[in-house]
């Protein structure tokens, strides 16, 4: 199974509590067989945006396809 983790801190550099709860959870899906994924968003340039696909520069349909081509999705926080 392939599974994708959304996570949604603002933190830039360092570990949050939030991204060492997705490391874990991470590291306990692929020890029972699934491919996991942490997409860390701040990482990333999502424009605010009225659609999905806000033209050049826009890095949010990548990630909608990402999202597309998984059994599980986790985000978080929520």
């Amino acid at each position: 199974m392939k599974a994708i983790i959304l996570l949604g801190t603002h933190k830039m550099s360092g570990l949050s509590n939030t991204e060492t709860l997705c490391e874990f959870l991470s590291g306990r899906m692929r020890r029972q067989g699934s491919r996991a994924e942490i997409v860390k968003l701040v990482d990333y340039s999502v424009l605010p945006w009225r659609c999905s696909d806000m033209g050049k520069g826009d890095e949010w349909p990548g990630i909608v396809e990402k999202i597309l081509g998984s059994e599980i999705i986790f985000a978080t926080p929520i």
